[in-house]
């Protein structure tokens, strides 16, 4: 259908004049920029290449009797390629419904044998795809059924770049600078390749001397073409004039460095986004079309460059908002820079990406924890993961690959399930992309390597669990969920969870290992834990067995023993010695500088009234008689009636003092009051054993291990079946603070900042640790899982929070074995 036009601004052929671009500025562009347009050393390789992908898709339809021509288009077909260009390639057949049944006889035939890889599945999109990697070139190749519109298109912008070479050039520089600035890509927002290819031959059919003519204007036959990409059979005009060698040349005589500073500056500051449309198919010289008149409908805030041939399709109908300002943003800038002397290198710099992202939703059923472990033989770096509270059904999730070579592996993964309800669709993304959704505060950060060295942690315990038979072992596959990593703050935009005001009972006392000595957090991260976790044993290490200290821990009885036999006490330590504090010392510690508080406070205020009250007294006593035995009755009741209008401003300066204290009162600190006077009616002794079901499954073989691996029973770990392990030091104190926070109702992310809170201080002191951050980063990881829960259970809240501070010690141990 026709479109109606409207007369655009003069666009003259003179433009750097108007422009006001220097003669020396220019001559060095057109330098610059046939450095860059240098044929690339890959090419002859990549080309020889294609011709034998393209023999070895004939050879397997021939295989399979499938009638039909296969053909190469895209970039590799209409002019545009470059060292990094992908290969399109389809087979063109008679008689095909349904392309998926078909491409999978295909996939069948890929393998590493043939000299193809990463094999990647797109059957959901609207033209069904394999996506391959040649293994001896890298060159990435698409390979649809039947897309014979995607063809003429590549056919069409072929036949520009023959009528005219500086449509080849103008558009591999605007091409090439769209990649540079990761402004490719509709899953992001922005435009595609082909995209840009018809924003450039756009602009040349526009100027005032157009260097461009309208080839489908001047054709005469047509030729239709069937496409089912909308779900019905549309029949789509695709005539063209292709002769080109019959038309008179163009009478523009710019060269390519004027017409690209001529294209920013159009794209900015003429062509009007709101109402006109890019359509080649209706363009003339120095006329705009009206994109309300096209097809599809469409806003005054939606971009529309159309499709020459299937109408239907608006090109720029997937731009969010942030990806055309980001567009225009760089467009501006390359303008400005491109008038300058080097201005090439400034708009398009030269240099690698350095973040690789794959990005896709996911359902509220998904994990972390799972997507961490389908993605780790890819060397994910980063997953980042939106967060419980955000309350979409299917929300953005984000993956952070060390390579680009990772990222394409990764791929590989596209449209398996990963739950019940998500099947993955996953999508090349952007920095940008990635910088927005943070900007929105619903995306947490996880570090793969603080997974890994919790489940290297973890498969220590374990091991020191069985005494070092080797019987248990862990991977990806039997680590447990509910130790999943949460996120951490040294991801670049990470979104470190705000800590709401705790106790910290990390390092709480000793727990029983396998050789029979007490296991104490380890020396360095006791070092650089902060206030809240000091040591300061003489020698530097706890009392204990082989310290010369008292303060032994009785050997554990052989077999399946579910109670520990009484002990002698624990020797005190040395007078000059500080104790890691308990979760109940601790608790004291805070209401002690609670307590010094509050009488700094109502010192200060008793100062301030005795410094007030002689100021007082001399008032009422100048407001009546000198002589009070003389008054008369009328005055003594006005010395009386002063007399309580004094004790009324005592008593108003209490109140002010009782305000003033209950304003230093946080409603965490009086949790923690409750919580101790409560805990300081309960006994101290620790039942020795608890079972962790919810981090070790019971097994005779783990047991049989254990106990072959010691001569000695006195010094055997303690038995895993039935009973299950011994108690952490501290169980019952985190058992009752968790008793009390599920009493209280705290659920959802206030559950997992309260609990993270108790290893923060020290984390934000910047004393701590590399590996005592991870570990605290590890504590929200294991809440998380509970915090989507109204009735969770608190004895396995308890067994997965106290095994990550416990079990570090006994990866040390392991490692010093």
């Amino acid at each position: 259908m026709s479109g109606s036009r409207s007369v655009a601004p003069e666009v003259e052929v003179g433009m750097m004049k108007a422009l006001d671009v220097e003669e020396s500025i220019l001559e060095g562009l057109s330098n610059d920029l046939q450095d860059s347009l240098r044929p690339d050393p890959k090419m002859e390789s990549r080309e020889k290449a294609a011709l034998r992908i393209q023999l070895m898709l004939e050879g397997m339809a021939r295989k399979y009797h499938i009638k039909g021509e296969v053909k190469m288009f895209g970039s590799f077909s209409n002019g545009f390629k470059t060292g990094s260009s992908d290969m399109d390639v389809v087979l063109l057949t008679p008689l095909v419904a349904d392309a998926v049944p078909l491409l999978k006889k295909f996939e069948a035939e890929m393998t590493p044998e043939v000299g193809i890889g990463n094999i990647t599945k797109i059957y959901q999109a609207s033209v069904p795809l394999l996506k391959l990697t040649d293994m001896k070139t890298g060159m990435e190749v698409d390979f649809c059924i039947n897309n014979e519109l995607g063809v003429r298109n590549s056919q069409l912008l072929h036949t520009y770049c023959e009528y005219d070479s500086r449509v080849l050039r103008l558009g591999r520089l605007v091409k090439d600078w769209a990649k540079k600035h990761e402004l490719v890509g509709t899953a992001d927002g922005c435009l595609n390749s082909y995209a840009y290819m018809l924003l450039v031959i756009y602009y040349l059919q526009t100027l005032e001397e157009p260097v461009l003519p309208n080839l489908q204007e001047m054709a005469t036959e047509s030729v239709l073409v069937t496409d089912m990409k909308w779900g019905c059979s549309d029949r789509w005009e695709t005539k063209f004039w292709t002769d080109v060698s019959s038309l008179e040349p163009s009478k523009n005589t710019a060269t390519v460095a004027e017409l690209l500073i001529g294209f920013f500056h159009y794209y900015v500051k003429e062509f009007d986004w709101s109402s006109h449309a890019v359509c080649m198919r209706l363009n003339k010289s120095g006329e705009n079309v009206d994109k309300f008149k096209l097809n599809t409908p469409t806003t005054k805030d939606q971009w529309y460059v159309e499709d020459p041939f299937d109408l239907r399709h608006n090109l720029a109908g997937k731009c969010s908002i942030a990806g055309k300002a980001r567009i225009l943003k760089k467009m501006e800038e390359s303008l400005e820079f491109l008038k300058q002397p080097g201005g090439w290198e400034k708009a398009c710099p030269s240099g690698n990406l350095e973040t690789y992202l794959l990005k896709l939703r996911v359902s509220t059923s998904v994990t972390a924890h799972s997507l961490l472990e389908m993605f780790e033989e890819f060397d994910l770096t980063r997953l980042y993961f939106p967060k419980p509270e955000s309350n979409v059904r299917m929300a953005q999730a984000y993956l952070e690959f060390s390579s680009y070579s990772s990222r394409r592996r990764a791929h590989t993964c596209n449209e398996r399930w990963i739950a019940d309800d998500c099947q993955l669709q996953l999508h090349y993304s952007t920095q940008h992309s990635l910088s927005e959704a943070i900007d929105q505060g619903n995306i947490s950060t996880y570090e793969m390597a603080s997974y890994k060295m919790q489940r290297q942690v973890f498969a220590a315990r374990m091991m020191s669990q069985s005494g070092g038979s080797g019987a248990t072992r862990l991977g990806p596959g039997n680590f447990p969920e509910n130790l999943s990593m949460q996120p951490g703050s040294g991801a670049p935009g990470g979104v470190d969870p705000a800590a709401a005001p705790a106790f910290n009972f990390m390092w709480s006392g000793s727990a029983q290992s396998a050789g029979g000595n007490p296991q104490h957090p380890p020396r360095q991260m006791m070092q650089h834990a902060g206030p809240m976790v000091q040591m300061g044993w003489p020698n530097g290490m706890p009392p204990g067995p082989g310290n010369g200290q008292p303060g032994q821990i009785p050997p554990q009885p052989p077999g399946n023993n579910t109670a520990r036999p009484p002990g002698p006490p624990p020797g005190p330590p040395p007078p000059e010695a500080h104790m890691v504090p308990s979760m109940a010392n601790f608790m004291q510690m805070q209401m002690q500088q609670q307590q010094m508080m509050q009488q700094q406070l109502q010192q200060q205020q008793m100062q301030q009234e005795q410094q007030q009250m002689p100021q007082q007294m001399s008032q009422a006593a100048q407001s009546v008689h000198p002589q009070v035995a003389q008054l008369s009755a009328a005055q003594l009741q006005q010395y009386q009636q002063m007399q309580a209008q004094m004790e009324e401003l005592q008593r108003r300066q209490q109140q002010l003092l009782q305000q003033q204290q209950a304003m230093v009162q946080q409603p965490a600190r009086q949790m923690q009051q409750q919580a101790m006077q409560q805990m300081q009616a309960m006994p101290q002794q620790m039942p020795p054993y608890h079972p962790l079901q919810s981090l070790v499954a019971t097994s005779s073989s783990v047991t049989s291990g254990a106990a072959g691996s010691s001569g000695d029973s006195s010094e055997q770990a303690p038995s895993m079946i039935g009973g299950g392990l011994a108690k952490p030091k501290g169980w019952d104190q985190c058992l009752h603070f968790a008793r009390f926070v599920k009493e209280k109702e705290v659920t959802g992310i206030e559950l997992v900042k309260t609990w993270q809170a108790t290893c923060q201080p020290a984390v934000r002191s910047g004393r701590a640790s590399e590996r005592y951050r991870l570990m605290c980063n590890s504590m929200s990881g294991a809440i998380e899982p509970y915090a989507s829960q109204v009735d969770y259970n608190i004895e396995q809240l308890c067994d997965t929070v106290l095994a990550l501070f416990h079990d570090l010690t006994a990866a040390d141990t392991a490692a010093a074995r």
